[in-house]
């Protein structure tokens, strides 16, 4: 479920993200050497470096799968006496004295406590106003030379000033090479979410993947459209809903949520037992003034 690919960071100093890497690898256990251009060319020839900047470089880094991973954890969960069920979405819910009830267009569900993850939908769900940005991304798969040496996870951080998350590229199973640019400006109402890939998103994808690795200049086998969520601050989104000690949430946790799962699983299910974490205390919802949505 996880295969070890090297990842290798780019940036320049003076880049909000590669600084904040390299300051937590510093401080970390974690392997991993700093290369100026001319020894990240020699090291990645295949990956252009541009001038003055640099290349974090961790060999035990790599990708998760995600499908394997998921269908994993919910064949644990059902090994445990969890009941998964699929496509039926969540109308409402309401938590008293004696519980929660969560309505969806197949039934109501009765709980003691609830932990709600819905990512793109969080304030739809919650009935809160969390200030979050949903965007729409394109993920893009290129063919690679199968022939060479595997490409590494590459992350590509905005210049100085440009506080937008790395675009980021990861090899895939099937051989290809998953590439997606991470931005600020294409925020959506999730409801709205469109599929369709249109010339403008592509051209985005390219003007950046061809360049960073000359390599591909053939067009994608295959796109993928999601959404990426955060909160204003880039800070998870974790604790309990203010309207009932009942409700626990996570959200907000887009790019880099899901490699953490299980730690944020294991906190979310501590908050449900009353077990408190002050020491997540930039997480907590109390650094907002949430106001209730009318949905």
């Amino acid at each position: 479920m996880m295969v070890t690919t090297g990842n290798v960071f780019v940036g320049a100093p003076g880049s909000k993200w590669f600084d904040n890497t390299l300051e937590n690898l510093k401080a970390s256990p974690f392997e991993h050497e700093i290369f100026d251009g001319d020894q990240a060319h020699a090291r990645f020839p295949r990956l252009r470096i541009g001038e003055g900047e640099l290349a974090v470089w961790e060999p035990n880094g790599g990708v998760s799968l995600v499908q394997p991973a998921l269908l994993a954890i919910q064949q644990l969960g059902r090994e445990a006496g969890v009941e998964v069920r699929y496509g039926e979405k969540v109308l409402d819910w309401s938590a008293a004295d004696s519980g929660v009830v969560v309505r969806t267009a197949s039934g109501e569900y009765g709980a003691d406590r609830i932990v709600v993850t819905a990512g793109a939908f969080s304030n739809k769900v919650l009935g809160l106003n969390f200030p979050t940005r949903v965007e729409r991304q394109v993920l893009a798969n290129f063919r690679m030379d199968l022939d060479a040496e595997r490409f590494p996870a590459t992350y590509i951080a905005a210049p100085p000033g440009d506080d937008s998350a790395p675009s980021y590229g990861c090899p895939e199973p099937d051989g290809t090479f998953k590439f997606s640019v991470v931005g600020k400006g294409n925020v959506i109402d999730p409801d709205a979410l469109s599929q369709d890939v249109t010339d403008a998103d592509l051209d985005r994808v390219l003007s950046i993947v061809r360049d960073r690795i000359p390599e591909i200049q053939g067009d994608p086998v295959s796109t993928t459209v999601c959404m990426w969520t955060e909160s204003e601050d880039g800070h998870w989104l974790i604790g309990r809903h203010p309207d009932s000690d009942r409700v626990v949430l996570g959200a907000g946790c887009n790019g880099r949520g899901f490699r953490y799962a299980p730690v944020i699983g294991s906190i979310l299910a501590d908050l449900t037992e009353g077990v408190d974490h002050p020491e997540l205390a930039r997480f907590d919802l109390s650094r907002y003034e949430l106001d209730r949505l009318h949905v």
